[in-house]
């Protein structure tokens, strides 16, 4: 994949943050998503097609990682 295909926002979050995958080639392979805090921990974990939204409400201010993993890779 490439970042291209993935459209992360709002970037900075607050409530919400919407993760959407726009590859035409990709769209019924299954990609996995985690947000991964700043100490490398994984706090949220989710198998998505082509959008996501993950409330963010109840996380703490701070710095995460989204990682996006499909059967082409990693990004």
């Amino acid at each position: 994949p490439t970042a291209g295909e993935l459209d992360v926002f709002p970037n900075p979050f607050s409530n919400e943050l919407v993760v959407k995958w726009n590859s035409s080639e990709l769209k019924n392979e299954n990609a996995e998503l985690s947000l991964i805090d700043i100490c490398g921990k994984e706090i949220f974990f989710e198998k998505f097609n082509t959008e996501t939204k993950l409330l963010t409400t109840l996380l703490p201010n701070g710095v995460y990682f989204l990682r996006v993993k499909t059967q082409s890779g990693t990004m």
